[in-house]
């Protein structure tokens, strides 16, 4: 075949410009795309000259549903426990039940970052993990991640475990945390001098359960941490485990972290295994699960909210009633345009049509808002608070319902106050009440058997057959429910 002549030479740059534009756009279609994360971490990461390397092994999680009960488990309202012990064993180690399909082999160089993904069996992305990494984590590796989070809605959990995080690349996971779906944060054995663990939960996002043992925190840092737990603030909404299991905390982390379960109503796992708590550190976690007194700074900050819920409240309310006057008299304008049938006299055919009862207006305004605005909720709202000889007090944190305090320095006091928390949860009837349905005590200077430990054992069995009673019932209705839809 004979090469092909070019008249003039203008012809043969535009051919051959176009020809490089083709194979451009070639090599821009062979590019991998966010959604095929294993190829387009590492690529990017490459574009974006990050150094050390980073390699991407993709897993796949098996997981065996039963045909025969699958519509029964899709229908079910998911139990407490199970969503305490998912959370529980997203802290261990991937065991042998992982299926590896990746060409990547073992033998990485020591200066590269391996991030290991989690897929399910439908293909999806649903968790990121980084274990043992040599060199420390680059923060740009965490920027590229985040480029990819709105291809992957079902990534739930991000773990980081020994070597590699550093004080900027916990900032930026803090950073990604609000425009992604992730739930679950491990960071078991990692050590930031900084102790700036406490960025995770300073925004607003969906995070429901910190992992964070074996990170020497001490007291100081568990104070940070439970401040950011207090009402009001935007994690204490979310956050539903925590673990501090081996680190330093002795009875004054104990302390703040007592003063912050005497506001959140959220927190349902604490895991305090392994630390310097005595009898006095258990006291400081125990007293706020029972009947308390309010202090002064505590009432202050009580109504403080109310009056912030009144003046909101007032403020949606008049503009209600200005949207009900509006509509109104449209409604009047269009019957004044109609042809009037009789009138009662001819001096009253001014004031035919009278205006907007004002007293009508509020009563319905106040109605709708009621409806939608709803009455104050709040943890030491009229539900949660009796009067006793004119001083305030709570009826204590009854959502708290996973208690681990296994392994610390312990002696029989702390089971005689843990036996009075609970004879105290049991005799509470109140809508919604949960209590302590499992403490972890093992491990400490306490008595094998007694007469006190069987005690404690029957109000936890009888409290957990009391849970399971209600959730059964929960179930039913939520069966009803979704039968009668169908």
């Amino acid at each position: 075949m004979k090469p092909k002549k070019f008249n003039t030479v203008s012809e043969f740059k535009r051919i051959s410009a176009n020809s490089v534009k083709s194979r451009d756009r070639s090599r821009k279609s062979e590019n991998p795309t966010p959604r095929q994360f294993d190829q387009f971490l590492p690529w990017l990461c490459q574009q974006m000259h990050i150094c050390p390397h980073v390699a991407v092994e993709r897993i796949t999680k098996e997981k065996n549903i039963s045909i025969r009960n699958r519509g029964y488990q899709l229908s079910r309202s998911k139990s407490i426990f199970s969503t305490i012990q998912s959370a529980l064993d997203f802290t261990k180690i991937p065991n042998h039940s992982l299926s590896l399909t990746t060409s990547y082999s073992d033998g990485y160089n020591e200066n590269t970052i391996v991030i290991k993904s989690y897929y399910n069996n439908f293909n999806q992305l649903i968790e990121l993990a980084i274990v043992d990494c040599p060199p420390s984590i680059n923060r740009k590796v965490i920027q590229a991640i985040s480029l990819c989070l709105p291809f992957h809605s079902y990534l739930k959990k991000f773990k980081i475990n020994g070597n590699g995080l550093t004080e900027s690349v916990l900032y930026e996971i803090g950073k990604l945390l609000p425009h992604s779906n992730i739930t679950d944060i491990c960071l078991d054995d990692t050590y930031l001098p900084e102790g700036n663990y406490y960025v995770l939960l300073d925004k607003l996002n969906n995070l429901q359960n910190l992992s964070l043992c074996k990170c020497k925190i001490n007291d100081d840092v568990c104070k940070k941490i439970a401040e950011k737990l207090h009402n009001e603030m935007p994690a204490s909404n979310t956050l539903m485990t925590l673990d501090f299991t081996s680190n330093n905390i002795t009875n004054s982390g104990a302390r703040h972290l007592g003063l912050m379960l005497r506001q959140n109503r959220t927190l349902l796992y604490l895991g305090l295994a392994d630390n310097l708590l005595d009898d006095v550190g258990a006291s400081h976690i125990l007293k706020p699960l029972m009947v308390f007194s309010l202090t002064e700074d505590e009432v202050y900050e009580l109504r403080k909210r109310k009056f912030r819920y009144a003046a909101k409240k007032l403020e949606i309310c008049k503009e209600h009633e200005k949207q009900l006057i509006a509509q109104m008299n449209s409604e009047e304008d269009k019957e004044n345009n109609q042809p009037v049938i009789c009138r009662k006299s001819i001096g009253r055919s001014k004031h035919l049509y009278i205006e907007p009862n004002s007293v009508n207006v509020k009563e319905l305004a106040a109605k709708n808002i009621m409806d939608t605005f709803g009455k104050f909720e709040d943890v030491f709202d009229e539900d949660n608070v009796v009067y006793r000889n004119g001083h305030l007090y709570s009826l204590g944190n009854l959502k708290l319902c996973y208690l681990n305090l296994a392994y610390n320095h312990l002696s029989y006091f702390s089971l005689k106050k843990l036996c009075e928390v609970l004879k105290y949860q049991t005799n509470i009837k109140q809508a919604d009440c949960r209590g302590l349905l499992r403490v972890v005590v093992n491990g400490n200077n306490i008595p094998t058997h007694c007469e006190l430990l069987n005690t404690i054992e029957s109000y936890l069995v009888n409290a957990v057959a009391n849970y399971a009673t209600q959730a059964r019932s929960r179930s039913r209705v939520n069966m009803s429910k979704y039968c009668v839809r169908k």
